[in-house]
């Protein structure tokens, strides 16, 4: 049989998603509904086209969008290492059948878009240190302290050990029931249904009763690694008790949410098998709306990019920033596209989570780019502007003024799309590909705050409308570019490589007297080192030149200190005039313009 095999990015089996040349396997079900295996071993590609990877006759397909790969049988993709497992964990003859079921169940719905980039599996610590000390034959393991134990499951992510701990959790409630023909039940006869749990039906509404808008129900539907988590049905004023009750899970890499009027599911169908669920739904299910947090903003009152459609919609789920919980912003630029960004919360204060998500390609070649919002500062406006070859965004803070994040290349005569006060900003990271960004959100506001939010608007009407930047050419390939003034700054923080010597920069922080932050080239906020300096009088700098490779050292002094440097190269900066920042993933270079 020839044709397209679609290679997913998620193995079926344990829920982990594929690294670049791991072992993989694909599964194919044949015309007689028999599953067999497609494929000899493969090494994964996150982007491999169509013509990448070809073996008798087929096309193992990792091209999101392919057409071919859409009207193709369906497919699951595992570890080589799962299938192995997969032996250990049953004899019976039927093995990649139930297989089968349950890496299709992993999608709560036919044709429902890649989540693999928001869910993470999530395997329980003590769990995995006890199936350790099995594999080990080390039973000490078990009896380690728990911080011990935790730092051990930590330093072994994704290793093989996880991946089956994972699949044996999951496989052992499919291989009791995969035999079992799902029951089918409308939607709409199920108040509430829990993995794990059987279906609670809804009573109906009483007969003669009118609904009002507040009253109409609405479905929430929580989607994780294993696929459909719950289904609940809540009044539409009490959205708000769900995402309480929620809390601990809301905006996580472990679950997404559907959100939509209970009459948008009116032919849904839940095809339920103990424990686990799936939906059976007709019409144009990709008018769905995922998202990261179970109180989306409404969507008719968000500002939308003009290029969004709802075909788009079925390719990611939307992730949502709260502007008013974050206390700054990291986007992550490479090849002149963003590819994640990350919200620094309390709960979240380091981008290192956001970083591990990316393809080890784009690892090895993104900037960090962090923009820190002070603790009396607020984003006044962002805009956002696609290019055939280049993604960028801009930020307009109260007090720390215009920032332009992304690429430089041609900004001359930018169609900014922009949206004024954002509260909530919306974007998506289709699978294999840089963010996009949908809109955003201006929301309500308290009446004092409504009456500041209007005199603030009535200023930004008169202020200019658009950002303004001169092109600058790059000193070296692939340079971002920063620049912040010097004056006024009553703190810096010097960021060092983790993987460099400690003398070369790789970022500036600079805090302000009357409130704002600036960032000056790759400041990574819990990752790598940093030295602070209160007061600062003098920032002083000189090149480092190593195999051809241009870096600086940056030495900062107060006020009770004098610089004095043996060297002649020096060039020592008073707190005054403007600090430019060029950097890349390998290089520094900086300017002082008095």
């Amino acid at each position: 049989m020839g044709g397209h095999v679609r290679i997913h990015p998620q193995c079926g089996a344990c829920g982990f998603t594929f690294t670049e040349y791991e072992a993989v396997v694909a599964l194919c079900q044949e015309g007689d509904d028999a599953i067999a295996i497609a494929s000899s071993t493969l090494e994964y590609r996150h982007t491999a086209n169509c013509d990448g990877i070809s073996t008798l006759g087929r096309v193992y397909c990792r091209y999101p969008d392919c057409k071919e790969c859409a009207s193709s049988a369906p497919t699951v993709t595992i570890h080589e290492e799962c299938l192995d497992f997969l032996e250990q964990l049953t004899t019976a003859e039927d093995k990649l059948s139930w297989l089968w079921t349950a890496g299709t169940w992993r999608s709560p719905w036919n044709g429902a878009p890649p989540l693999q980039q928001a869910l993470s599996p999530v395997i329980d610590a003590g769990q995995f240190i006890d199936r350790a000390a099995q594999a080990c034959e080390m039973p000490g393991l078990s009896s380690l302290p728990k911080e011990l134990a935790l730092m051990i499951y930590e330093q072994s992510d994704r290793s093989c050990l996880h991946r089956c701990l994972a699949f044996w959790s999951y496989a052992r409630w499919w291989n009791r029931s995969h035999q079992k023909m799902p029951k089918t039940i409308p939607i709409e006869e199920i108040e509430e249904w829990h993995r794990g749990s059987h279906p609670v039906m809804n009573k109906g509404a009483r007969h003669g009763e009118v609904e009002s808008d507040v009253q109409k129900p609405i479905i929430i539907l929580s989607i994780d690694f294993q696929g459909l988590r719950s289904i609940t049905r809540v009044q539409k004023g009490d959205i708000t008790s769900y995402t309480n009750a929620n809390d601990n899970l809301l905006q996580s890499d472990t679950v997404v949410y559907v959100v939509e009027a209970a009459e948008c599911f009116a032919s849904a169908q839940v095809e339920y098998n103990y424990p686990f669920a799936r939906l059976q739904l007709t019409g144009r299910p990709e008018q769905f709306r995922v998202w990261d947090t179970p109180s989306p903003p409404q969507w008719q009152e968000c500002v939308v990019d003009t290029d969004y459609d709802s075909a788009s919609r079925a390719k990611s789920h939307l992730s949502t920033i709260d502007t008013r919980s974050t206390t700054g912003l990291t986007f992550f630029t490479c090849f002149a596209r963003i590819w994640a960004i990350h919200a620094h919360t309390n709960r979240r204060p380091s981008a290192q989570s956001t970083f591990d998500m990316l393809s080890p390609k784009i690892q090895a070649f993104v900037h960090w780019i962090h923009v820190p919002f002070g603790s009396e500062d607020t984003l006044t406006a962002f805009g956002w502007s696609h290019t055939e070859f280049n993604a960028r965004f801009f930020l307009r803070l109260k007090l720390a003024g215009d920032i332009i994040v992304g690429s430089t290349y041609k900004m001359n005569d930018e169609n900014v799309q922009l949206i004024q006060h954002p509260l909530t900003l919306i974007y998506e990271r289709p699978d294999s590909e840089g963010v996009h960004v949908v809109g955003g959100h201006a929301g309500g506001a308290a009446p004092l705050a409504a009456m500041q939010l209007e005199a603030d608007e009535a200023k930004d009407a008169e202020a200019e409308p658009t950002f303004t930047f001169q092109y600058r050419k790059q000193p070296f390939r692939s340079a971002s570019y920063s620049s912040a003034p010097l004056s006024n700054v009553i703190r810096t923080h010097v960021f060092y490589g983790k993987h460099l010597s400690t003398l070369v920069c790789r970022g500036i922080m600079l805090e302000y007297r009357d409130g704002p932050k600036r960032a000056l080239g790759q400041c990574k906020l819990g990752v790598d080192r940093s030295e602070e300096c209160m007061n600062p009088a003098q920032l002083c700098y000189t090149p480092v030149v190593k195999h051809n490779v241009n870096n600086v050292q940056v030495k900062v002094f107060d006020g009770s200190s004098h610089p004095r440097h043996e060297e002649t190269d020096w060039t020592c900066c008073l707190m005054k005039g403007t600090l430019e920042f060029w950097f890349s993933e390998r290089e520094v270079e900086l300017n002082w313009k008095q």
